[in-house]
């Protein structure tokens, strides 16, 4: 069985990508229209699979006082606002490119069929900064856009990583008492087994009579290292201490 606090983790994994604290999503707006950019699964790691994705909605008043605004260029004189219908079937209408070191990458759009105007481009990154283009017509307004996307990490940079970013949430969650002492101690069991984190030096389980408990520096080392208060080597021997204590089998 999962643990629950695997759950937690796969929706912000999910969620990263899909939305961001919308990770390094970039929004503009073209008239009534409010269209964001950036990649399907963030951060974008060289040579997995990915897609480009741009999501197209009706723009709110404080949004357009919030995001640049894109020129455009009106077709007719029609001054009809649009609806929830106009951002559907605009795959063929919006002609979608990359560049990264000078070589342009043409992108055939694939819109979402569960999330109405969501659309997306199948790409494996290389490592590097990509440059979205976009031209397209959103109604009756002809725009042009270009931008940059979250920057592609290298392989080899990612692997360095002995523990993810995205799980210093996990940390804080469990440091705040938003998730049970138990789902993080079997959350982090899975995701050593699983490769998902990488403990050097993993020591072996030191047998006792006492029934293991968490002591509360764990938790304090969970709290401080999820602040970016203390490196990763001193919350990793809180996690190696787990292990010889049996509370974390391995």
């Amino acid at each position: 069985m999962i643990p629950k606090i695997i759950i937690i983790f796969s929706m912000i994994f999910v969620a990263v990508g899909m939305t961001t604290p919308v990770f390094a999503h970039s929004t503009k707006i073209v008239g009534d229209f409010k269209i964001e950019t950036g990649w399907r699964d963030e951060p974008p790691i060289e040579g997995i699979p990915n897609a480009v994705e741009i999501t197209i909605s009706l723009a709110e008043e404080n949004d357009k006082m919030v995001y640049d605004m894109v020129f455009f260029n009106r077709l007719n004189d029609s001054d009809e606002k649009p609806t929830e219908k106009d951002l559907s079937g605009l795959e063929n209408k919006i002609e979608t490119y990359v560049s990264l070191k000078g070589k342009k990458t043409s992108l055939v759009l694939n819109e979402n069929e569960n999330n109405q105007g969501v659309y997306y481009a199948e790409l494996t990154p290389e490592e590097g900064n990509y440059t979205l283009h976009l031209y397209g017509i959103l109604k009756n307004l002809e725009f042009e856009t270009t931008g940059q996307i979250e920057t592609v990490t290298s392989n080899e940079d990612e692997n360095k990583k002995q523990i993810p970013d995205w799980i210093r949430n996990n940390a804080k969650w469990y440091a705040e008492g938003s998730i049970e002492e138990s789902d993080f101690t079997s959350g982090i069991e899975f995701m050593i087994k699983n490769g998902i984190m990488k403990i050097p030096n993993m020591p072996e389980y030191e047998s006792s009579q006492d029934s293991p408990t968490v002591p509360d520096w764990i938790k304090n080392n969970a709290k401080w290292w999820s602040e970016g208060s203390i490196l990763d080597e001193e919350f990793i021997k809180g996690i190696q201490f787990l292990v010889t204590k049996g509370i974390i089998k391995i």
